[in-house]
């Protein structure tokens, strides 16, 4: 509601058979088996039917060569190099200064460092500067989200301004190759089943570069304030990581299992299958209940409290399996270096 946009569901109209998985282990088996559990699911959402396919909604092969050509990108020596020192440091530093410098005794940190910072940094990182980013943002929302009265025709102008906005950025890559993602992802190759490489396509960049900024700004988020909100409220971890700064990427990482922003995702059945003693029939919807596969009492010990030093265990808070997170890296060095940034 904060982005003035409808809320999303996953209505899949061709089905009325709807499992949710709970347990660790059942969503375990959904999020590794994802040709018998289709992450293609995605593709009856309105939303993503509206962007164009991208990995999300990928499975198996295709799913990999294309992955593996964005990998590279996303690896975590390279978001900490590259990513920290070209976008993220930066524009946490202007953000903090700016709330360092207002004068004002009170600030609303969602609405000055959480909700700017990751949107700041996925624009920044595709190429674009300045009052484009705004321009890009406006259209690219409105034409996937809108709302019940934006007529169908504003929404395809704004379709066709991203659209025309991402040729001339490549158009302009192409030309005069930049330190950014787009001109990383056309240096990079795919590698089809028979050995033999490509450069990606003008759509599959564009697809990447709109995956990148809708799945990079919301989610980053709404995370980087719910794990702010852990550790004041949990006040004895602010000031351990306040006294030892290493300790800040466990509290990220906890808060990503304590609380993550996304608590379902989408899959389909797509055979007769069993899971946990259950018989789940073909063209069956899936939900991945992550949440309550981050507080299962049998994998993680009393699983309600926030506990930066508990033990540790792999979380779903990235997902898991041949979906993880691609970006996950590039979100926790954004809320790691904010919240440094924000103790000192």
């Amino acid at each position: 509601s904060h982005l003035g946009l409808p809320g999303g569901t996953f209505d899949m109209k061709d089905t009325d058979r709807i499992f949710t998985f709970y347990s660790y282990r059942a969503n375990e088996i959904g999020w590794r088996e994802n040709t018998l559990f289709s992450s293609e699911g995605y593709q009856k959402m309105s939303i993503l039917q509206m962007i164009g396919p991208t990995i999300l909604s990928m499975v198996g092969k295709q799913h990999k060569r294309l992955r593996a050509t964005a990998q590279p990108l996303f690896k975590r020596p390279r978001v900490l190099g590259w990513w920290n020192a070209r976008f993220v440091q930066d524009t946490v530093d202007v953000l903090l200064n700016r709330i360092a410098n207002s004068g004002d005794n009170r600030v609303d940190l969602n609405a000055n460092l959480c909700a700017p910072l990751p949107m700041a940094v996925v624009t920044r990182a595709i190429g674009l500067e300045g009052s484009s980013v705004i321009d890009f943002r406006f259209h690219l929302h409105r034409g996937a989200f809108g709302s019940a009265d934006t007529p169908i025709e504003d929404r395809i102008a704004s379709f066709q301004y991203v659209d025309r906005v991402l040729d001339e950025m490549v158009e302009t890559n192409l030309r005069e190759p930049g330190d950014n993602v787009i001109s990383s992802l056309m240096d990079n190759d795919v590698t089809e089943d028979d050995g033999s490489k490509r450069k990606l396509t003008k759509e599959e960049i564009f697809s990447f570069c709109k995956l990148v900024i809708f799945a990079g700004g919301g989610t980053t988020w709404r995370q980087l304030g719910i794990t702010i909100y852990a550790l004041l409220s949990h006040y004895q971890f602010w000031e351990a990581c306040r006294e030892d700064r290493s300790l800040i990427e466990q509290a990220v990482d906890e808060s990503l299992r304590w609380a993550a922003t996304d608590p379902v995702f989408p899959r389909l059945c797509v055979a007769d299958t069993e899971v946990a003693g259950v018989f789940i029939p073909a063209n069956s919807q899936i939900q991945l209940c992550l949440h309550t596969a981050n507080h299962d009492p049998e994998v993680f010990e009393n699983p309600k409290a926030y506990d930066i030093f508990r033990r540790k265990e792999h979380h779903m808070g990235f997902g898991f399996g041949p979906h993880r997170c691609l970006g996950m890296d590039v979100a926790k060095q954004e809320m790691v270096l904010a919240i440094n940034g924000l103790m000192d």
